[in-house]
């Protein structure tokens, strides 16, 4: 147990930066709320919002990935032969960083839009799979089973979150906008120094 609590207290602090993210954005998705009026200006920062978490995650993701010894060394010092394993877990885990970088999206936006009660059955449903699947693999395959499962409910989580999204907003973001978006804000944050 100790071997994937450490791997995954890793992994819990890894997707705070999305939920940070994500704060700062709740207050301005809900002022849009009415998807009626204001669908256009919600889909534009959703997909700004995408393309950050998108590429932030997966740099994320593989930073930690190469990192996960050096990670895992820092942590556990003399002790690192005992939780070597943890390195393999940890790397597991960086797949579910990179979903839940994009479950802070979908959650933080359909709670914004005042979506909360399905949205509470889309959670108990992950919770329930989450249970079930790790009741059934751990016995078998131990912390990388558990990890395999924390990688298949953020997935479910992404993937039927997604789907409500689409009904929300008629709108799937777009996988290959980042880079334009990534220059925006680079050009922003220039003007901004030049600015100061």
């Amino acid at each position: 147990m100790g071997i994937y609590g450490l791997a995954y207290r890793v992994y819990d602090v890894l997707i705070l930066g999305a939920a940070f993210l994500m704060n700062a954005l709740l207050p301005v998705f809900a002022r849009w709320g009415d998807v009626e009026q204001w669908g256009s200006k919600l889909r534009q920062t959703y997909q700004k919002a995408f393309d950050i978490l998108l590429v932030g995650g997966f740099l994320l993701a593989a930073t930690v990935y190469w990192l996960a010894p050096v990670i895992i060394g820092l942590l556990t010092r003399q002790r690192f032969v005992e939780f070597a394993q943890a390195v393999e877990v940890m790397r597991l885990l960086t797949v579910a960083v990179f979903l839940a970088y994009l479950n802070h999206l979908t959650g933080y936006t359909i709670v914004a839009l005042g979506k909360q009660r399905p949205y509470f059955l889309v959670a108990l449903s992950a919770l329930i799979f989450n249970v079930t699947a790790n009741l059934v693999v751990i016995p078998r395959f131990s912390y990388y089973g558990a990890a395999v499962v924390t990688i298949f409910t953020e997935a479910l989580v992404l993937l039927i979150t997604t789907v409500f999204i689409f009904k929300l907003l008629h709108f799937v973001p777009s996988l290959v906008s980042f880079p334009r978006t990534l220059m925006q804000l680079t050009k922003q944050a220039a003007k901004n120094v030049f600015l100061s």
